[in-house]
């Protein structure tokens, strides 16, 4: 990886976010086959900050998530994922309990609304069209994972319970350091 995709992820939040990060000490995960798409997330990076930034491009719907809202990433980091519309279809009909069972690494909720503004910006369209996404990294403190798509063209962000699965939930794994 070069140090431009560094600078442009960098360039992403300074535009974005108004925020000032340097990632330049950050160590990208190793390449893996399929994983070609590289997400840089900012130490100190809420919700709030999130919001902020999309609110000019799309209205995010938070349904009840209460003191997620407060959490602040704790220190700068990368991860690579698939460059995928829908999230995997290698994961469709496999839930929460099911993905922690198998160790399977998944994105969190601050990843995928971050991912989200960095795609619609790239490409004007949207992720999860058909699907959602869920994001079984990030839970209610009762346990309930949090899931992301699109409804009434609001990106809304909901819960489900650990056992669910179906066709029209499914994780996206992620590669970390």
């Amino acid at each position: 990886m070069s140090e431009s995709e560094k600078e442009k992820w960098q360039e992403f939040y300074r535009e974005y976010f108004d925020l000032t990060v340097d990632f330049s000490e950050i160590v990208v995960p190793p390449e893996k086959k399929g994983f070609n798409r590289i997400i840089f997330i900012p130490k100190d990076l809420t919700l709030r900050d999130i919001n902020r930034a999309t609110r000019k491009y799309f209205e995010i719907f938070y349904y009840r998530l209460g003191t997620l809202i407060e959490r602040r990433v704790r220190k700068s980091y990368a991860i690579r994922i698939r460059d995928r519309v829908e999230a995997d279809k290698e994961l469709k009909n496999i839930s929460a309990v099911d993905l922690k069972d198998k160790s399977i690494k998944t994105i969190n909720l601050i990843e995928r609304l971050v991912y989200e503004l960095k795609y619609y910006t790239e490409t004007g369209g949207r992720l999860d069209v058909n699907t959602d996404t869920l994001c079984a990294a990030t839970c209610l403190p009762v346990g309930y994972p949090i899931y992301v798509g699109w409804n009434d063209n609001k990106l809304q962000v909901g819960w489900c319970y650990p056992g669910y699965a179906g066709d029209d939930l499914r994780a996206r794994k992620v590669v970390r350091k």
